[in-house]
């Protein structure tokens, strides 16, 4: 079951998985046509700031170490650079098509945990401009960057983060979900939990589906999201959660059965305290049926008889 705290204080920003989700409110930026927006902060070293700047290179890594060069050197008076220690970056790599590994000297280690918080906030949303790139890893001396327990902090992506300028840290809430992804054979549910710092503008429903979406992070169990699907919206009302996908919820490719599919998502949100039921819509239609079999026209309640300790198939 999902527990909530209050976010007290910077220490407990170092254990970032980084939901600051991609769904603020604010205008989008215009910005000039071969420029990317660049992040700074501001003297309280609070929030992140911005400037836009060409950034020219004959390859992602250029362009990308680039980049984090010129956000070593704010021109808007005001702004600070992110880099509170020297000689941080060593050198950055395209891994793939859509992945980019940011590696990091020894000086990493030198940061404040607020620094630290500020300056990958600003790397990730900075680098996942660039063409064809999706996700940001973080290493240290060659090796994965773990947060305090060892456990690797893992790729962070745009659905990890909203658009933080000038939010103030403090506004945020530590919380951990219970999410259910499909076993290696695809016909049963085993729970995972994730943990995550979300602004308190952004619903904890969007992260527990955030995260269904992304698939699990864990070795031996499988997504049970249809492949390619997006989330249009969610919302609760009388503690039913309406979630509205894109039309790829019916026709993207799926690797668990239909039952447990839709089970993960209903047992994953009726894990909060403010949901009992999910009605499921695609376009806004709820009355199409999942692969052909699932009726959505009426509301999910959470069923257990697809979980580790009583999978079955239909």
């Amino acid at each position: 079951m999902r527990t909530m705290h209050n976010f007290i204080g910077l220490a407990a920003l170092i254990s970032l998985i980084w939901c600051l989700c991609g769904c603020s409110t604010k205008p989008a930026e215009q910005v000039p046509e071969g420029a990317y927006v660049l992040y700074y902060t501001s003297a309280e070293r609070f929030s992140l700031t911005t400037e836009h700047h060409e950034i020219k290179g004959s390859s992602i890594q250029e362009i990308g170490f680039n980049m984090l060069s010129q956000m070593q050197n704010p021109v808007t008076v005001g702004n600070y650079s992110l880099f509170a220690v020297e000689d941080l970056v060593n050198r950055v790599a395209q891994e793939g098509e859509n992945l980019i590994n940011v590696y990091m000297t020894e000086n990493y280690k030198q940061l404040s945990v607020s620094d630290e918080v500020l300056l990958r906030a600003g790397i990730v949303k900075a680098l996942i401009q660039l063409n064809g790139i999706e996700y940001v890893s973080f290493y240290v001396n060659e090796l994965p960057l773990t947060d305090p327990a060892g456990n690797p902090v893992g790729i962070m992506s745009a659905n990890s983060f909203l658009d933080s300028k000038g939010e103030n840290l403090s506004n945020y809430q530590q919380v951990t979900v219970s999410v259910y992804f499909a076993d290696e054979t695809g016909n049963t549910l085993v729970e995972t939990e994730r943990e995550s710092t979300i602004s308190s503008s952004f619903s904890v429903e969007r992260q527990v589906i955030n995260a269904l979406l992304e698939g699990p992070e864990e070795t031996g169990l499988l997504a049970t999201m249809p492949g390619g699907t997006s989330l249009i919206s969610v919302t609760v009302k009388d503690k039913i959660c309406y979630v509205n996908f894109d039309k790829n919820f019916l026709t993207g490719d799926l690797v668990a059965n239909p039952y447990v599919s839709i089970y993960s998502l209903v047992n994953s949100l009726t894990g909060l305290s403010n949901i009992s039921k999910v009605q499921i819509m695609v376009d806004g239609d709820s009355t199409v049926k999942f692969r052909e079999i699932i009726p959505l026209n009426a509301p999910f309640e959470r069923n257990l008889d697809y979980n580790q300790t009583g999978g079955r198939t239909k």
